[in-house]
């Protein structure tokens, strides 16, 4: 499986030094899935489940929630937001989901599984179940 490092802030590489303030980290991840604010292309979002199973749902926001680290893993919490417009019916469609993904600690580093979404397939091919 692909993994993604990122580099940790040199304030947690310190000895005894653990205490960095979660509002600092959820701005540390932040930037590396919105640089800028601008579109999401940052190093982070390779590791984060942005999927959607409703083909016409489009990625709206991703926001960093909450960071704990605790020894050498760090769980990084953030919220998806999708929407949707489904003509046939003239109606919009939107939700926020709560997720998280899990790194381990490699030296200075915290490395993540980047994360492979599942095939989508169309609605004419679904099966009868689905």
């Amino acid at each position: 499986m692909s993994t993604i490092r990122i580099p940790i802030p040199s304030d947690l590489l310190e000895p005894n030094n653990d205490d960095l303030e979660e509002t600092d980290l959820r701005e540390y991840f932040g930037d590396m899935v919105r640089p800028d604010q601008g579109e999401f292309h940052g190093d982070f979002m390779q590791a984060l489940d942005t999927f959607h199973g409703d083909y016409r749902a489009v990625l709206d926001d991703v926001w960093i929630e909450g960071v704990q680290v605790e020894g050498d893993v760090v769980h990084v919490n953030f919220v998806t937001s999708h929407s949707a417009y489904y003509g046939c019916e003239d109606a919009n469609w939107a939700e926020d989901d709560h997720r998280s993904v899990t790194g381990k600690r490699v030296v200075d580093e915290w490395v993540f599984d980047v994360f492979v979404a599942p095939e989508r397939t169309p609605p004419d091919l679904e099966g009868p179940d689905d």
